[in-house]
């Protein structure tokens, strides 16, 4: 999530660049945008008069995704915002280069758009990108820095789309499906279900070598759902290669994603926020009154609650409870611990220990007489602070870090540099990487995920 001052983030990138700034609208709003996921779309190839019909086709897509599972789920962790970023042409660029087809597959024309979005990039017909990213990273930088997700929709009537960094859909008749069918590379590192070819194979959710159904990391949802391991098909290296699923949004569109990559998505929305938004009392109370209400702000996904347990020194006094009330007669002389322990126990989610690493808690420390408020969260990403975000030379990473194991990645999930730090504080000199998009991914010492933040670096 986000963690810089917005005032700072604005004026740093009014300082970088005083031209590049475009209409933002709101699409979905949830909630403070500190504490949501910011899907932010962005619009290329369309001209000034095209900008109603990127509003539309941005509002579509964004209530297309919203319907599907688990987007729909767990919708009010989203908030989505567009840019409305206007081109000097209308449409997409198609040089007719593809070596997968017979070209010309559509016209041949060159577009002045502002992304320099194309077909035929690396020479497959389909796969259409934003090839000039430094724009995109200018744009967000200027517009909205804020970000968690960007999508970008393409101003063509024909198929296309990519995943990576920034991913892209035409606005072809499947354009929704496409674009919620890239999130899924983008958002969730998850790979195809069909065979794309041997450079876009390795290990990743969805993807694996291992063929034993009991021995693959998906193998707590085998033969349910669909579940397998399934042998990819056709050419290269594809017999060596298994999905879980036969029939998911991965592989194929207008189908639901399948229970491996529901999970996985759900996963990263745990990683970039928490259904924990606040809680009161939050600061000292000197002098409280009782029965004294101990109450949480939580976000519920609209198909179940989240699960809650309050103790009182160590004893259970209620569960699945947003609040409790304590009672003077209820406290011991001297200090009283009340805890809430605060886990998202969805139905979509089969994995091991999941109770030890996407879990919350808050402790309220109450002396008789008296009430004193501390707050303490485990394996919590709000715990973790990094910035700036835009940065240029220098990345602060705050929190008990001692306790943590840091990693500077590229787009592309290579690792850039490994830190076990000491400490409360970690300043890591960025200086010598190129100017683009990285992730900074935050583990504790068992090697679970706690965070995942990407940052822009100018």
């Amino acid at each position: 999530m986000k963690y810089i001052q917005l005032v700072f983030i604005l004026f740093l990138s009014h300082l970088i660049c005083k031209a590049q700034v475009f209409d933002v609208d709101t699409l979905r709003y949830s909630g403070d945008i500190d504490k949501k996921i910011n899907l932010v779309i962005l619009g290329d190839g369309y001209v000034e008069n095209e900008i109603g019909k990127f509003v539309a086709d941005a509002q579509s897509f964004s209530n297309d995704m919203f319907t599907q599972t688990p987007f729909k789920e767990y919708e009010n962790y989203f908030n989505t915002f567009i840019i409305k970023v206007v081109s000097n042409e209308s449409g997409v660029s198609h040089p007719g280069t593809a070596t997968d087809i017979a070209e010309p597959d559509h016209p041949v024309l060159m577009v002045d758009n502002y992304f320099d979005t194309t077909f035929d990039a690396s020479g497959i017909h389909r796969l259409v990108a934003a090839k000039n990213q430094s724009k995109i990273f200018s744009v967000l930088a200027n517009n909205f820095p804020l970000y968690d997700q960007v999508i970008i929709l393409a101003n063509s009537p024909y198929y296309g789309g990519s995943g990576g960094s920034f991913p892209v859909a035409t606005t072809d008749a499947s354009a929704n499906e496409i674009a919620i069918h890239e999130l899924g590379h983008s958002f969730a590192n998850l790979s195809d279900e069909y065979y794309a070819g041997d450079v876009f194979s390795g290990e990743s959710p969805n993807m694996t070598r291992e063929s034993n159904p009991d021995l693959v990391r998906w193998n707590n949802w085998s033969d349910d759902f669909g579940i397998g391991a399934y042998q990819h098909c056709c050419g290269g290296q594809s017999p060596f290669w298994y999905r879980p699923h036969q029939d998911c949004k991965m592989r194929y569109l207008g189908v639901p994603f399948c229970a491996v990559c529901t999970q996985r998505i759900i996963e990263v929305i745990h990683s970039l926020t928490s259904p924990l938004e606040g809680f009161s009392p939050d600061n000292l109370v000197a002098s409280p009154t009782y029965p004294q209400q101990l109450k949480l702000k939580l976000s519920h996904p609209l198909s179940h609650n989240i699960f809650t347990k309050w103790s009182l020194n160590e004893n259970t006094i209620a569960r699945n409870k947003d609040s409790v009330f304590i009672e003077y007669d209820d406290l011991l002389f001297g200090e009283n611990e009340v805890n809430v322990y605060i886990e998202d126990k969805s139905d979509f989610l089969r994995i091991d220990d999941h109770q030890f690493n996407h879990f919350y808690e808050v402790d309220w420390m109450i002396i008789k007489d008296s009430m004193s408020v501390t707050t303490d969260f485990y394996v919590n990403q709000n715990y973790i602070t990094i910035y700036p975000n835009p940065v240029q030379n220098q990345l602060t990473i705050s929190g008990e870090l001692s306790l943590y194991q840091i990693e500077i990645l590229n787009s592309l999930g290579q690792v850039y540099q490994t830190i076990n730090p000491n400490g409360s504080v970690y300043t890591i000199n960025i200086l010598s990487l190129p100017s683009g998009l990285y992730f900074v991914k935050v583990s504790n010492t068992d090697n679970n995920l706690v965070k995942v933040q990407k940052i822009i670096k100018n």
